[in-house]
């Protein structure tokens, strides 16, 4: 196996990738737990979530939250899994393609569902990592 590099810089962008991936794990164990505290603490205050091909649009920490807590309260469970992603690291800003599925039970009725999709997502660096 061939790392991105030898040098400083080239571990610094392996370690990146690595905390990138552990963003996305922590993000789809806490939506899978409903811990919406934990999903929360994977953005910044000022984030964008966005669901593709819907007019959904979510601005702000205060909304996402929101936002997660009503598209989950017609479920029993859901279960959401992420693929590795492919992660593009450049100094304090990344980028992230990751396959996701989430599958879950309707709680009003007696169906189950089974979406797969793709997360495109962007991070930069914090104070706080």
């Amino acid at each position: 196996m061939r790392c991105a590099g030898s040098d400083k810089r080239g571990r610094d962008e392996m370690s990146d990738r690595e905390e990138i991936q552990q963003i996305l794990n922590i993000y789809s164990d806490g939506a899978s737990r409903r811990d919406f505290d934990q999903v929360i603490a994977t953005f910044t205050a000022d984030a964008i979530w966005e669901v593709a091909d819907t007019p959904h649009r979510f601005v702000g920490t205060a909304n996402i939250m929101e936002a997660f807590r009503a598209f989950t309260a017609t479920t029993d469970y859901l279960v959401q899994l992420n693929a590795p992603g492919v992660i593009m690291a450049d100094g304090d800003r990344a980028t992230a393609r990751t396959t996701i599925r989430e599958v879950g039970r309707y709680s009003d009725r007696d169906e189950l569902f089974d979406c797969v999709g793709t997360y495109h997502d962007a991070f930069v660096r914090t104070a706080g990592g």
